[in-house]
């Protein structure tokens, strides 16, 4: 299985805008958090973020909903891997279900003590839907090079 990492948040007034909705810099904060907790615990070394690419904001959330947010690994490279981050709202009190608010691809660099980069652990996909992901994450790779030069 993938590694992964999970968290809870819950929308309080100071991560708000003034329509009453969840600041879009305040999720990418916690999708970083929690993008990071998945990418060392495969590394089992410090990471530091890279980049981001395919952000998307699905749907506003507001004071008191409940925002999950799930890291998964999706492929690694030398020095490198991309963490899938998926963000689900829920209103607590109306007991709605979930909805995907947020998604998202983050990459991490593994670094040493001195800050250079080190070789990440090699992560393999068992399933068919875990190898579709590793598949799209290297296509998303060529496109951030492309755009890099």
């Amino acid at each position: 299985m993938p590694i992964s990492a999970e968290m809870i948040e819950m929308v309080l007034p100071q991560h708000t805008n003034t329509h009453g909705n969840l600041l879009g810099g305040q999720l990418v904060h916690w999708m970083d958090m929690v993008a990071a907790l998945a990418a060392k615990k495969h590394c089992q070394q410090p990471v530091v973020t890279v980049s981001i690419a395919f952000l998307r904001f699905l749907q506003p959330a507001g004071v008191g909903n409940y925002i999950r947010l799930v890291a998964t690994v999706t492929r690694t490279f030398n020095t490198t891997l991309e963490i899938e981050v998926e963000c689900f709202i829920q209103n607590p009190i109306e007991m709605t279900p979930e909805k995907l608010n947020c998604c998202g691809y983050f990459t991490f660099m593994a670094i040493d003590k001195t800050g250079k980069p080190i070789s990440v652990p090699l992560y393999t996909p068992e399933t068919t839907e875990m190898q579709q992901k590793w598949e799209e994450a290297g296509k998303r790779r060529e496109l951030r090079f492309t755009f890099s030069q």
